[in-house]
């Protein structure tokens, strides 16, 4: 019995240690969230110059702006994924929990594209895309209200408040062209800003 009390204790001592860095890493992903929030953030200032006719195409060409945004966004993350799961870092439970949260927010917004764009065909009119930015920004409250909870760093509750609060505003100005520019600056504030400093945090690690 004796024997096997060191073990136990360089078991349980392990174990701790795992849990206490578990609690103190910083969140991972942060490269994911700036790249969405600087291809789409840009996206949508191209779209809203089109839309104010800053730029001399036609403002239709707006809408497909976001066909290579998309695109552009895939292969950036399957880079990046692919260079992740080469690293040598280790991901932490908290981390694996935060990142199925944000897969999850990706997946819901891309379901939720399509069943606007099925709304929109079946009710010939383009009424429901004004709701396409409001829900974006609630689901990225919930990706950070989650990663908030699983991270010691207590600045990102603001990012959660704050991607409320924008989706609020982007209700009031569904009817305005100035919609696509309030929504580059919330992607830039709210995605690509907090995107990178998790970054850096994670590279001092």
């Amino acid at each position: 019995m004796s024997d096997h009390t060191p073990t136990l204790h360089d078991d349980v001592a392990y174990l701790r240690d795992l849990a206490h860095q578990g609690a103190n890493a910083p969140l991972a992903g942060g490269s994911m969230l700036m790249l969405a929030g600087l291809i789409f953030g840009g996206a949508s200032l191209i779209s809203w110059a089109m839309a104010r006719q800053f730029l001399p195409v036609p403002t239709v060409w707006g809408n497909y702006v976001w066909i290579p945004a998309l695109l552009v966004f895939f292969i950036a993350f399957s880079l990046v994924k692919a260079r992740m799961i080469a690293s040598a870092g280790v991901f932490t439970t908290n981390n694996r929990a935060v990142g199925a949260v944000w897969a999850g927010v990706g997946w819901s917004i891309m379901a939720f594209l399509f069943a606007v764009m099925a709304a929109c065909w079946r009710l010939h009119m383009a009424a429901p895309s004004a709701m396409i930015t409001p829900f974006i920004l609630a689901v990225y409250g919930i990706g950070w209200l989650v990663s908030a909870a699983m991270s010691p760093a207590k600045w990102v509750y603001a990012m959660a408040w704050g991607s409320f609060i924008a989706a609020i505003i982007m209700g009031f100005l569904a009817d305005s062209p100035d919609l696509l520019l309030a929504y580059t600056v919330a992607l830039v504030l709210l995605a690509a800003l907090p995107g990178f400093i998790l970054m850096r945090q994670a590279s001092r690690v």
